[in-house]
């Protein structure tokens, strides 16, 4: 489904444009243009629900919990990407073994932060979803596909965090073990 394919673009790395900044306002974008269709569809589904498609709630469900998948792994990779930088250059300028172990909990603290925040929109998509579906009589199968989306997507965003402070743990214990060699 869709969130199979999120987890396949997240470990692929790949995308089509190179610039990171770049990259930031498509994926800013991308995410505006699901959250108003999300709303657009809930709005119009709420107004007249006797009207409403539950196949399709559910799919901008789905598609909205990718987005937030994508977006917050996103914005791990980017926190990470800072602090693994922020350590090598605190390594090449022979910073003291403090201030580089401070910049690898302050990057480890940004990852929580921003992982703990897309599970928490994952979370609320999901049962903003789950509560109109239901007030739909919408088939269980359908609810369930979007729970289901809801945990792939916080899995998503743990594997992403998991990977990020495995990278700032490695690049302080490099920069330790060289302010070491330096001694």
């Amino acid at each position: 489904g869709a969130a199979e394919g999120v987890a396949r673009l997240l470990r692929s790395g790949s995308c089509c444009v190179q610039d990171k900044e770049t990259v930031i306002v498509l994926r800013k974008a991308l995410g505006r243009s699901i959250a108003a269709m999300v709303l657009s569809v809930i709005t119009v589904s709420s107004a007249n629900a006797q009207d409403a498609d539950p196949q399709a709630i559910a799919t901008a469900c789905v598609e909205r919990v990718a987005a937030i998948a994508t977006n917050g792994s996103g914005a791990i990779e980017r926190a990470a990407d800072a602090g693994v930088a922020l350590v090598g250059r605190l390594d090449e300028a022979d910073a003291p073994p403090r201030a580089i172990l401070r910049a690898g909990r302050e990057a480890r603290d940004r990852v929580r932060s921003r992982a703990a925040e897309a599970s928490r929109r994952i979370t609320h998509a999901v049962a903003r979803c789950a509560r109109l579906l239901g007030e739909l009589e919408a088939p269980p199968v359908l609810v369930q596909g979007v729970l289901n989306a809801g945990q792939e997507g916080r899995g998503a965003v743990q594997d992403a965090a998991e990977t990020a402070n495995a990278a700032s743990v490695e690049a302080v214990r490099a920069a330790l073990e060289d302010a070491e060699g330096d001694e």
